[in-house]
């Protein structure tokens, strides 16, 4: 509850950082994430990254990202637009690999669509935070061993250590998986 209430507050307070740093959509991020819940043992590194190709456009990758069995990558495109100076909003599209593994079930072949709405601030020169909805097209497997699809609420902040590299922390929270998705990266912003 606490920390919805900073993100909230920091989210409101955005529009009033007088000196933030320009929001970067050019980056590449490798974060080590673990889930919460006892059933679910994924401990791994993510990767993920963006590259901005026209004013308001970018193309986005990932591999394990928010994955719960340590496989899966996704390959997308993004539109951002500016609501306030510090305050953007975006969505993306991304094409993901069907490899969601259960023990009776095995391997799925062929892309399954992962899209995702959120909003970015920079609070000020050194900090930003994202909030996200995140919903995945067979993205979980329930307790009978059937694919469902899936929504992932996530919290991001980030810490610029300088101008190039930067300090990630989240918090995803599935709603069909159980407990929850933190992670600690590092990124580079090119």
């Amino acid at each position: 509850m606490k920390l919805r209430t900073i993100l909230a507050a920091a989210i409101i307070a955005a529009p009033l950082a007088a000196t933030a740093a320009p929001l970067s959509y050019t980056y590449g991020e490798a974060s080590y994430q673990a889930w919460t819940d006892s059933d679910i043992d994924s401990h791994n590194w993510a990767l993920k990254g963006s590259f901005q190709v026209g004013d308001n456009y970018y193309f986005t990758a990932e591999d394990s990202y928010l994955s719960s069995n340590a496989s899966g990558r996704s390959g997308g495109v993004g539109l951002f637009t500016a609501i306030d100076t510090n305050v953007h909003v975006y969505g993306q599209l991304s094409l993901a690999d069907s490899n969601p593994s259960s023990q009776t079930v095995g391997k799925l072949n062929g892309v399954r669509p992962i899209v995702e709405l959120g909003a970015r601030a920079a609070l000020n020169d050194q900090l930003e935070a994202r909030l996200a909805a995140r919903y995945i097209n067979d993205g979980v497997y329930n307790s009978k061993e059937k694919l469902k699809d899936e929504w992932v609420f996530q919290a991001e902040g980030v810490y610029a250590v300088t101008n190039k590299v930067d300090v990630v922390g989240s918090v995803a929270a599935p709603l069909e998986a159980s407990g929850a998705v933190i992670a600690l990266g590092g990124r580079f912003n090119f």
